[in-house]
């Protein structure tokens, strides 16, 4: 994650896969949600990095994470046509 005001690391996370899309702020800003083709997406502390939960997709998630209005978060693992 970058600094906005300067675009220095704030903080680095690693996974296990690739991350392909964008991650996603929560509404209050407090947490960074990524996805990952490692088959997990994640919750860090926007303010450091420390992992607040994981949670084990079906396949490799290359997708933006979302957060519903009641704080949810979803993603999708496949695009239908």
């Amino acid at each position: 994650a970058l600094k906005a005001s300067s675009g220095l690391p704030v903080f680095t996370f690693a996974t296990a896969g690739l991350i392909t899309a964008s991650p996603t702020i929560s509404r209050d800003g407090d947490w960074l949600y990524v996805s990952s083709t490692d088959q997990y997406v994640y919750a860090l502390a926007a303010a450091d990095g420390g992992l607040r939960w994981k949670f084990a997709a079906s396949g490799p998630v290359q997708t933006s994470p979302a957060e519903s209005p009641d704080g949810k978060v979803g993603t999708a693992t496949k695009l239908l046509m």
